[in-house]
């Protein structure tokens, strides 16, 4: 039977797979391999696998074959080398995943390839690159456009408090002094946004946070709260 025992483990798989051997050429492919690179099992049987690489790539191909070979326990796990572009038989390239295997037996060594095609989630990542940099235009405008504003009512509340005689009416310092922490606590909320549109280029750290503190505070914003009663589940 050779080699054919092979070709039912290589139908099983969902991805496409490829057997090569040590000079490169194709002896085993399974549907999902013909599917994505457009050729048929008779077509792909017997070929230089240099025919699934963009023609620029391919000269170096054949040594870098060689070096997996002579490695010892040679393998790509998958998740490898997520930049390997591939070419199908109408000339287009694609990106994909690639894992490889050193495979011994009666026959000789072979290599064996599985290949994902990872097209999608190159669009995916594109996308969020881009919603990303929307994020962060959007925030340094906001940053800009909206601090101004706060900052102008801290400095009339601040102002109205210090104008204010001793003899004045509690309540009336009492809301002024919460306009002005309102407008305190929006603008740390602003350079709070500022800083997450940056958190794609920054390494996250962790840190505990005071529940506490947190709700004393929440509280102190939302008067309607202050005989709010807390349960924990």
């Amino acid at each position: 039977m050779g080699l054919e025992r092979y070709q039912r483990a290589l139908e099983l798989s969902s991805a496409a797979m490829l057997m090569v051997d040590q000079h490169g050429h194709i002896v085993l492919s399974n549907c999902e391999a013909e599917k994505m690179f457009g050729y048929s099992k008779e077509e792909l049987h017997g070929q230089a696998v240099e025919i699934l690489i963009p023609p620029r790539f391919r000269a170096a191909h054949p040594r870098q074959r060689e070096r997996f070979h002579h490695e010892h326990d040679a393998k790509r796990p998958m998740g490898i080398g997520r930049d390997v572009l591939a070419f199908r038989k109408n000339a287009t390239e694609f990106p994909v995943e690639l894992g490889l295997n050193r495979l011994q037996c009666g026959e000789g060594e072979f290599a064996v390839a599985t290949i994902i095609d990872i097209s999608e989630r190159k669009r995916a990542e594109q996308l969020l690159r881009k919603s990303i940099t929307d994020l962060e235009a959007f925030a340094y405008t906001a940053s800009h456009d909206l601090r101004s504003p706060i900052r102008a009512i801290q400095g009339y509340a601040h102002f109205a408090l210090k104008r204010l005689p001793e003899t004045a009416d509690p309540e009336s310092l009492r809301m002024l002094q919460r306009i002005n922490d309102c407008a305190v606590r929006l603008d740390r909320l602003i350079r709070d946004l500022l800083s997450y549109s940056a958190i794609a280029h920054e390494t996250l750290t962790l840190a505990p946070v005071d529940l506490d503190k947190l709700i004393t505070e929440v509280a102190a914003q939302y008067p309607d709260l202050a005989t709010a009663r807390l349960r924990e589940l």
